[in-house]
C-alpha cells in the first residue's frame, strides 16, 4: 500500500494506491492553518484510507517552496505569503514518518503536478516542458526530458519581477511580481472580486498580457517546447490571446514554444505525487 498526498493553501487531497499507477481512493478535506493540526488530519486520513495495512511508502507536494534538503517549506515563506504560513520551518517529512513508519518523499507540488501533466505530451521524455498554475498565486516547474529539472530550492515563476516600478499595481504590497498582477489571491484584494466574477474583457486582456510576459521570460531561460498552463484562473484567461501576446514579445526564436492547457484537473497533484513516489523508488 502506498499513500500520497497534495498539499495545497485551500484544499488537502490524499489517497491510497495498491500498484503505484492509479489511486484506490482518496480524500479531500479544507487545509488547517495550524501545521499540527495539519499533520494529523493527514495521517488520520492515511490510517483511514489504508484500512490497516501496512503503508510501504509515502510521496506529496505541498504549496511552498521546501528547504534544500525538502523536509518541510522554508522558515522564510511566513513572511512571504499567508497560505500555509504556520507549516514554515516545520519537519513535515519527520512528522508523517514517524506517526506512519514509512519513508517519506516531499516535493513542492507544482513539480509533481507538472510531472503528471508532462507525461500526458506525446514523446514527452524528448521534450522540455515547462508548467504554469494560476491560481490563488502563480506557480511553475520544468519538466527536462520527464523528470522533475534539478534545482536547489524549486522553481518560483510566480515570484519573478516583470513590473518593478509599480506602475502596473500601485497598491500591490510586493515589487511588481507577477503573481500580484494575475494570482487570484491579488485579483481579489484588488478588485473585491472572485476571478470567475470578473467578465471585463480589457481586465482579462491585461491579464493574458501580463502572464505572456511571465512566459517570454521562462522561454529565454529555459528555452523549452511546451507550456501547460492550469488552475483556476485559467479558466478565465483566453490560450490563443496569451499566444498573441507571447508572438509579440518573445521575438529571438524562429517558433515559439507550444502552449496548452492542462488536462488532469483537481487530481493532477495526487497523480504527480504517484509519478514522483515511483521516480524516487527507483533511484
Amino acid at each position: 500500500m502506498y499513500f500520497v498526498f497534495d498539499i495545497g493553501g485551500t484544499k488537502i487531497r490524499v489517497a491510497v494506491s495498491t500498484d503505484k499507477k492509479t489511486i484506490s481512493d482518496y480524500k479531500v478535506f479544507s487545509t488547517p492553518g495550524n501545521f499540527s493540526e495539519g499533520v494529523e488530519m493527514i495521517v488520520s486520513a492515511a490510517r483511514g484510507l489504508s484500512g490497516g495495512q501496512k503503508i510501504t511508502a509515502i510521496a506529496g507536494g505541498i504549496g511552498a517552496p521546501l528547504n534544500k534538503n525538502k523536509t518541510g517549506v522554508v522558515t522564510s515563506y511566513a513572511t512571504i505569503n499567508k497560505s500555509l504560513s504556520s507549516w514554515a520551518g516545520e519537519p513535515l517529512r519527520s512528522a508523517l514518518e514517524t506517526e506512519l513508519q514509512a519513508t517519506v518523499f516531499l516535493e513542492n507540488d507544482t513539480e509533481v503536478i507538472g510531472l503528471a501533466e508532462a507525461a500526458q505530451i506525446d514523446d514527452y521524455k524528448n521534450k522540455i516542458i515547462a508548467y504554469y498554475t494560476i491560481s490563488s498565486g502563480v506557480g511553475g516547474s520544468l519538466i527536462d526530458h520527464g523528470e522533475i529539472s534539478s534545482n536547489t530550492m524549486g522553481f518560483e515563476p510566480g515570484n519573478q519581477i516583470i513590473d518593478p516600478l509599480q506602475t502596473l499595481c500601485p497598491g500591490c504590497e510586493k515589487p511588481g511580481r507577477l503573481e500580484d498582477l494575475i494570482g487570484g489571491n491579488y485579483i481579489e484584494e484588488r478588485t473585491g472580486k472572485l476571478p470567475e466574477e470578473i467578465n471585463d474583457e480589457a481586465f482579462w486582456d491585461d491579464i493574458a498580457r501580463y502572464l505572456a510576459i511571465g512566459l517570454t521570460n521562462s522561454a529565454v531561460h529555459w528555452s523549452l517546447d511546451t507550456f501547460i498552463l492550469g488552475g483556476s484562473v485559467m479558466h478565465k484567461i483566453s490560450i490563443p490571446l496569451v499566444e498573441k501576446y507571447l508572438q509579440k514579445y518573445l521575438t529571438i526564436y524562429p517558433q515559439l514554444p507550444k502552449i496548452q492547457g492542462s488536462q488532469l484537473g483537481d487530481l493532477g497533484g495526487l497523480q504527480g505525487s504517484i509519478a514522483y513516489l515511483n521516480s524516487k523508488l527507483a533511484q
